[in-house]
């Protein structure tokens, strides 16, 4: 059954068929009731292709996630097969589906043309492919999601502020006062030359994470040290090799990410085992493999559930001028244990 035969077994054109599947408010009612108990009748379903060419707005948020450099330098983002990533969509794909929508997937490279990336997100809202979309991963640079955010589309971005003047919702994670949190845990442990290995400058997450260390660290009366490093197993590595090379090497390690601290821990066990396992080591994402770690990795475990749930309910209930901090929690494992003390 197609619109044609609606319109047929109705006496009416496809044209009227059609302004009443979109309910336009010019149909007298008699026609209208005609051609609904016709639709009935046959359990008549628009395609929904059909239906987007006509300007109805489709059910779909879509999840841009931005990788960088660094990102595709190590596969796990550019894949989509880290845990972290993964994690997350599993959450927005149930989150969405609790407003009965569906989400859309797409990978953002950073070396792509901001420009012809701003037009295919306006395409995607212009005719109607999708309602809503939510960033994750965008770094300072990423303006082309100011022009869309000025522009009025129905926008989320996670760690990366953007203006709520108009539709713009913003998602934070609580970076810096979980950050603050396992610095002083690991200070609380007996640890006293805690070195920050950072991520991406670039990125708020990042700094957020930094300004929470500084805080521990000075609230405590210590000495700060950070390392410049990036989202990256591979950059994790070739700190570790900067530490081993120190002359002065610190007793714990404070990792921007956990994908961080698995490049340092695999390259510390190749090289100097022993100072592995009396180092102190808390990273930030819990990923689901850090019970497997040797040692088992302390970690900062952000709630994804309440990241998802919120991002899509802000989007789709309508509302401006949102902003939503998503809470954390230190969970503490074997690489944080209290420092030994030394035997007199």
């Amino acid at each position: 059954m197609n619109s044609s035969q609606i319109a047929k077994l109705a006496g009416v054109s496809r044209s009227t068929v059609s302004k009443v599947i979109n309910n336009y408010p010019d149909i007298p009612e008699d026609t209208k009731k005609k051609v609904l108990a016709v639709i009935k009748k046959h359990d008549y379903k628009p395609n929904k292709f059909a239906s987007v060419l006509k300007g109805i707005p489709q059910k779909v948020v879509a999840l841009y996630i931005h990788a960088t450099k660094n990102d595709m330098d190590a596969g796990n983002l550019d894949n989509l097969d880290s845990s972290y990533v993964m994690g997350i969509i599993s959450h927005f794909i149930f989150a969405a589906k609790l407003h009965d929508h569906s989400l859309m997937v797409e990978l953002i490279h950073e070396n792509e043309d901001q420009t012809q990336i701003e037009r295919q997100i306006k395409e995607n809202f212009d005719s109607k492919a999708i309602c809503a979309a939510v960033f994750l991963g965008l770094t300072d640079n990423s303006h082309f999601i100011d022009n869309l955010v000025n522009a009025g589309y129905n926008i989320a971005s996670i760690d990366r502020k953007i203006a709520t003047e108009g539709a713009g919702v913003n998602i934070t994670t609580n970076d810096e006062e979980s950050a603050y949190l396992a610095t002083k845990h690991l200070i609380s442990n007996g640890y006293t030359q805690i070195t920050l290995i950072a991520g991406d400058p670039d990125k708020q997450s990042a700094r957020s994470r930094e300004h929470g260390y500084l805080r521990a660290i000075e609230e405590h009366g210590l000495s700060a040290h950070k390392l410049d490093c990036g989202y990256s197993e591979k950059l994790g590595a070739q700190a570790a090799d900067q530490l081993l090379a120190a002359q002065k090497q610190p007793d714990a390690i404070l990792c921007a990410s956990d994908i961080i601290a698995y490049g340092l821990i695999g390259r510390m066990r190749e090289k100097n085992e022993d100072y592995l396992m009396s180092l102190g080591i808390a990273g930030f994402d819990n990923i689901a493999f850090n019970s497997y770690q040797r040692p088992s990795l302390t970690s900062v475990a952000v709630d994804y559930k309440e990241m998802a749930e919120t991002t899509i309910e802000a989007l789709l209930r309508d509302e401006s001028h949102s902003e939503f901090i998503i809470s954390t929690k230190l969970f503490a494992r074997d690489s944080s244990q209290p420092k030994p003390s030394k035997e007199v």
